[in-house]
């Protein structure tokens, strides 16, 4: 008789993350997309499910799903967390209540602090990657909040994210952070003592894609980015209301491109002569690789900060605040100029505009950080959790 080996069983991860990344669209969406694509090329099967969009499947509630779904509920509502509570959804528990009756995995990823009232009921080993210390950037929020009220509100949820990150190194096995910055952060919060997961540093990447851009410069300047997210629509605002002025006083020939997803109310009205909205592009490649600068004009520390590196990849300088470039400070120099005040931001976009760098030079700054390159510790530590789970 032939020889007819078994094969070997796949290994599978079951991941939880906050929205659909199959038309990736914003930062976190793109890690998550390329985190799936990685493991994938490792040997993994991925069963993913997101909180929002996605494909849905239609299921009935058993008597195992609903204690599921109670077990779920009470562990959100215990964290505090209001933010983490608009993230609790009850077809997301009936799915993965289902998928855990007919699989076996291997490991389970959380991507994002405020998914982790869903630990309820995910097996073990579990492996969190933090795109943000979401507690500090609340807090900063809590600090640049227009009324007392916003204030308050988010110091209460500063306070309510910082327990969750502050205990979260003793209830899983890893945690990635997007720096080395950032996890030292996680472990100050945790106490150096009480840290038992393994801390894994894997920075935000790049797709291949920006790097293949090409097209003329023209005399724009851009800012990319979920222009619903309060902290980028700050950010938006403070570009148009206080820096823009002082750039057409500076160059009155420049244009500025606010380019992104759901643009509130607030950043429409940006709209005029020398300001132009552009809301939910198919690609804004296009329009960041025919600036002449990028810009990063966030006021509120965290966020992911891939746009930095997308407009780099494109060939493309950027002028950020010392904020919206956090935890990329290696990369200042002649194409990543960061300043702080209105006044300097406004010079610096101007200083730059004037430039006009070989495409190559710029990109030569991002290579190490395309995502294979970038994700690389986090798939190693997912393969080693992985493979000793199925031993």
């Amino acid at each position: 008789m032939p020889d007819t080996a078994r094969p070997a069983p796949s290994r599978r991860i079951l991941l939880l993350t906050k929205t659909d990344f199959r038309d990736p669209r914003d930062g976190g969406s793109l890690r998550v997309a390329a985190l799936v694509h990685e493991l994938t090329e490792a040997g993994f099967v991925v069963d993913a499910h997101a909180v929002r969009g996605g494909p849905r499947t239609p299921g009935r509630w058993s008597p195992g799903a609903v204690r599921s779904l109670l077990s779920v509920l009470v562990r959100f509502l215990r964290g505090r967390s209001v933010s983490a509570l608009t993230w609790f959804s009850p077809r997301l528990v009936r799915e993965v209540h289902r998928d855990l009756s007919e699989h076996r995995y291997d490991l389970t990823i959380v991507a994002f602090t405020q998914l982790l009232g869903y630990l309820a009921i995910t097996p073990r080993p579990v492996l969190v990657d933090m795109h943000n210390v979401e507690s500090e950037l609340m807090a900063n929020y809590a600090g640049s909040a227009a009324s007392w009220p916003k204030r308050l509100a988010a110091r209460y949820e500063a306070s309510a994210l910082r327990a969750l990150e502050r205990r979260l190194p003793r209830q899983v096995e890893a945690v990635a952070t997007v720096s080395g910055r950032d996890a030292d952060l996680l472990r100050d919060l945790a106490g150096s003592p009480r840290v038992t997961a393994d801390l894994v540093v894997a920075p935000n990447g790049v797709g291949d894609a920006a790097f293949g851009t090409s097209g003329t410069r023209s005399r724009t300047v851009v800012f990319v980015a979920h222009l619903g997210w309060r902290p980028n629509v700050d950010a938006a605002e403070w570009l148009g209301r206080q820096v823009w002025p002082r750039v057409q006083a500076l160059d009155p020939g420049l244009v500025l491109q606010l380019v992104g997803r759901s643009p509130a109310a607030s950043v429409r009205a940006l709209q005029g002569p020398t300001v132009e909205v552009h809301a939910d592009v198919p690609s804004v490649l296009p329009y960041v690789t025919a600036a002449r600068v990028a810009t990063a004009p966030l006021l509120a520390a965290g966020g992911t900060r891939l746009k930095i590196l997308e407009a780099l990849a494109c060939g493309t300088p950027v002028v950020a605040t010392p904020l919206g470039a956090l935890g990329l400070e290696a990369l200042e120099g002649a194409h990543l100029r960061l300043a702080g005040s209105a006044e300097d931001f406004a010079r610096a976009v101007v200083e730059v505009a004037r430039e006009d760098p070989d495409r190559a030079a710029v990109r030569a700054v991002v290579e190490p950080y395309r995502w294979h390159n970038a994700l690389a510790p986090l798939v190693d530590r997912a393969t080693a959790l992985g493979t000793r789970a199925g031993q």
